[in-house]
């Protein structure tokens, strides 16, 4: 398995991870909306690099005790290779040091390969909200994970 460098996206990083947002994300937020995610005091903007190009990147909001995933999105030839994971287990890690409990998300109920990616990481299903989506419509299915699962895990690591 590859060893991904997990750091913090910032300025200098803003083209190179954008072009993975519009490769992998459809619709994309504008270029200057994600730009300005880099100095929200409540976002974490990850992204995870091989040598010196990102191949992925996770944005995620902490407040009131809850990590908000927004995006999370891996070039296509870097995918199953582990970036996904180590994206939101750093996450995870800076979501705990702002004192969140859990990661959520909404993910579209047809996006089967996502589905099985959250599972595979340790989210479950808690809701749904109806018509969420458009283009085409469809529900959104709601997921969380607690964090205090992922500290588990992390102190078994590399038993």
């Amino acid at each position: 398995m590859t060893h991904w460098d997990i750091r913090p996206v910032t300025a200098a990083d803003l083209d190179a991870v954008y072009a993975i947002f519009a490769a992998c994300i459809s619709p994309c937020w504008k270029k200057e909306t994600f730009a300005a995610r880099l100095d929200h005091p409540c976002a974490v903007v990850l992204a995870a690099w091989e040598g010196e190009r990102p191949v992925g990147f996770a944005d995620g909001e902490c407040a009131f005790g809850l990590c908000e995933l927004n995006n999370i999105a891996v070039l296509p030839n870097c995918r199953r290779r582990g970036a996904g994971n180590a994206l939101l287990l750093a996450l995870g890690r800076a979501a705990k040091q702002r004192d969140c409990v859990a990661i959520q998300l909404e993910v579209r109920q047809s996006n089967q390969a996502a589905l099985a990616f959250y599972r595979e990481n340790g989210f479950v299903q808690v809701g749904r909200r109806k018509n969420y989506y458009t283009a085409p419509t469809e529900d959104a299915l709601l997921l969380d994970k607690h964090l205090q699962e992922e500290e588990k895990d992390d102190e078994t690591a590399g038993d």
